[in-house]
């Protein structure tokens, strides 16, 4: 046979087969579908096993101090990173009737860091200002003022016998008794995750080291931030629904309370899309009644709100899935044949198969 006829056939038999291939593309045969092992371990139960995002977090600050002047509602919503606890535990090895035995001799806790956003109202810097003024009584005294205190930064009073009267360095003493309770009473990270929450809580924290950004003219898009190292006594662990509970959370004056209708199963007049009639479906397999109902009557008014019939949406919607199918089913058929599609007029050249819309016999064959 003619090569001519060879070529043909093949790529006619590979449109033969391009109906029942773009339809396996779409809906999945035993080849062409996820990985069943993923799919089962982490989209199952409502996605429960996949893995938390690193954005979706909350800090806040639990003061000792009522009369410090900070929010600490907002500071916490200007964290911008938030490391979680860390633990070394130191071990020894002993020697039991030749045995060994390795047991737990100490617990340290690792310093924990926090960056936090350098925002134009002054929050953040005004928390470490008041964390500094309470522990330190280095910036306690005027500057470049007439009062008499302003002369303890520049006044030389070693041989002055009322140098005692200006202090300095650390302060135990409180304003309101002899023991000075600590400025934080614990620090709250909470980590989002499907309506729920996990809670990290350090006891009792202190700042060990604080750190102001640098200013940098060649950094035209950078933007300031503060950085504070955190050492604590003990870790607290938590976990519960997103709610009241969540402290500095969920505050109208800072965070948007309604809920967006996109996501929600019935709120679009589709049959694939997110919103669509398979994701009503999902409520009815997953036996959330409620849920189901409620997302029921969303379908039935977004199909009443679509001045597009049920077979327009359908027709459409396959028309989606297909452009978004068929780049990789063309791209496996084409594996498959082992075969170039024909080019453009423009790209073709003598070598290239010219396939005529008129059948006319090969020169070959005239008689």
């Amino acid at each position: 046979m003619h090569k001519y006829f060879q070529q043909k056939g093949s790529i006619m038999g590979i449109f033969d087969n391009f109906g029942s291939d773009l339809i396996d593309g779409l809906f999945g045969t035993e080849n062409v579908k996820d990985y069943t092992h993923a799919s089962k371990l982490f989209r199952s139960d409502g996605f429960a096993n996949a893995p938390t995002t690193k954005f979706s977090f909350h800090v806040f600050f639990t003061l000792n101090v009522p009369s410090s002047s900070t929010d600490k509602g907002l500071v916490g919503a200007l964290v911008m990173t938030a490391q979680l606890p860390a633990f070394d535990l130191g071990t020894e090895e002993y020697i039991q009737y030749n045995r060994k035995r390795v047991v737990h001799n100490k617990l340290t806790y690792r310093p924990v860091q926090l960056k936090l956003h350098d925002d134009s109202s002054d929050t953040v810097r005004s928390m470490w200002h008041n964390y500094y003024q309470y522990y330190f009584a280095d910036t306690n005294y005027e500057y470049n003022s007439q009062n008499s205190n302003s002369m303890a930064y520049t006044k030389r009073d070693i041989y002055d016998t009322s140098r005692f009267e200006n202090t300095w360095g650390k302060t135990t003493q409180s304003n309101s008794g002899p023991i000075k309770e600590a400025f934080f009473k614990d620090i709250k990270i909470y980590g989002f995750s499907r309506g729920n929450y996990v809670l990290y809580t350090l006891v009792n924290p202190m700042i060990s080291s604080w750190t102001h950004d640098t200013y940098d003219y060649t950094q035209a898009n950078g933007t300031m931030t503060h950085t504070m190292e955190v050492k604590y006594e003990a870790v607290k662990y938590g976990r519960g629904k997103i709610g009241p509970e969540v402290l500095g959370f969920m505050d109208q004056a800072r965070y948007d309370l309604t809920k967006s209708s996109l996501s929600q199963p019935g709120s679009s007049a589709s049959i694939f899309g997110q919103g669509g009639i398979l994701d009503t479906f999902e409520d009815l397999s997953a036996d959330n009644l409620v849920g189901s109902a409620l997302s029921i009557g969303r379908q039935i008014k977004s199909f009443k709100d679509s001045n597009a019939s049920v077979k327009e949406i359908l027709t459409s919607d396959v028309l989606n899935q297909a452009k978004k199918q068929l780049p990789g089913v063309l791209n496996n058929l084409k594996k498959q044949a082992g075969s170039v599609f024909p080019k453009g007029k423009q790209e073709q050249n003598s070598t290239d198969l010219k396939v005529s819309t008129q059948a006319k016999p090969h020169p070959y064959y005239v008689r």
